[in-house]
């Protein structure tokens, strides 16, 4: 004789929710760390340019330091190096002529706006020749060139993608434009310069 088992619905109602719930968090904790790996992995700093390039377009100020920043335009990270560029810049703005690089063919306008939040910075606006000459990879990378044109410093001042606040990029890049000897470089946190941004 067969015995009839009986299943309460509401029973398997609770499981089917229970397993929905644990897949459900399983899926936010695993991007999240996604997200995390891509926010703290660096960009690829290219092969950087030791010394000005002798046929770049951009001019420099004779006698002065420059500081250039290379920006793709609709990278979601440039917003903060900009701000963290400006903070730098602020503690001393005679300390080097400030260029911003963008690369319009592709990515379209830098915001004008966006730019004038870094005090005495001018825009150059370029369709990938100068971040091929200077060996740029990476967008958010910074490169301070002394007045005779021997690079002090390469890479990012951003902690991670997006990030604002003190990092070890800033520091160095803060040590390089009071000390015209010391020449250091940082890992730099950006959207590649050489195809669309997120």
């Amino acid at each position: 004789m067969r015995t009839a088992t009986i299943v309460d619905p509401t029973r398997r109602r609770r499981w089917w929710a229970a397993g929905i719930v644990a897949l459900s968090c399983l899926a936010t904790v695993g991007a999240g760390a996604a997200q995390l790996r891509y926010a703290f992995t660096p960009g690829e700093l290219g092969e950087p340019a030791l010394t000005w390039p002798e046929h770049s377009g951009i001019t420099r100020v004779p006698g002065r330091a420059t500081l250039l920043m290379f920006v793709h335009p609709r990278c979601t990270c440039t917003r903060a190096s900009l701000d963290e560029l400006a903070e730098v810049i602020a503690l001393d703005p005679t300390a080097a002529d400030v260029i911003l690089v963008v690369d319009d063919e592709d990515h379209g306008p830098l915001a004008p706006a966006v730019a004038l939040d870094v005090p005495g910075a001018r825009i150059v606006h370029e369709h990938g020749e100068e971040t091929e000459r200077f060996g740029v990879a990476t967008s958010g990378e910074v490169m301070l060139f002394a007045a005779g044109g021997e690079r002090r410093f390469v890479g990012g001042i951003t902690a991670s993608r997006g990030a604002r606040g003190s990092s070890p990029g800033r520091v160095a890049l803060e040590a390089a434009l009071t000390d015209p000897h010391r020449a250091t470089d940082a890992a730099v946190y950006g959207c590649p310069l050489t195809e669309s941004a997120p």
